[in-house]
């Protein structure tokens, strides 16, 4: 099983509260160790909090409104291909950041 939810942790942390044991509440959400219980618990009490922290990755070259923006100009027919799109980023944008057309195709086929 892949993460729990918040909800689900939420919900772990009630059934805690209420006097459940750590297996009695893995079982119940479908947890598949009560050790996970035992970290949710650790963490609740620690931070007063359930959610995971924002994990780190390199950041984006472009927002989400410029690849909106990149999409839409291919979909209207103003560029016709990647190439014609990685020009057209410098000049809508003014970036000396080259981009590569590899990169822009990558963007277009996420959208």
């Amino acid at each position: 099983m892949g993460q729990l939810s918040n909800e689900q942790k939420i919900r772990a942390i009630t059934m805690l509260e209420c006097g459940l044991s750590t297996r009695e509440v893995a079982k119940k959400i479908g947890c598949a160790s009560n050790t996970t219980i035992l970290r949710i618990k650790k963490k609740y009490e620690e931070t007063g909090n359930v959610e995971n922290k924002p994990r780190s990755g390199r950041p984006r070259k472009l927002n989400e409104r410029d690849e909106r923006i990149l999409v839409r100009r291919l979909a209207t027919e103003e560029c016709s291909n990647a190439v014609q799109l990685q020009k057209s980023i410098k000049t809508y944008n003014n970036i000396e950041e080259s981009f590569s057309k590899t990169f822009v195709s990558r963007i277009l086929s996420f959208e």
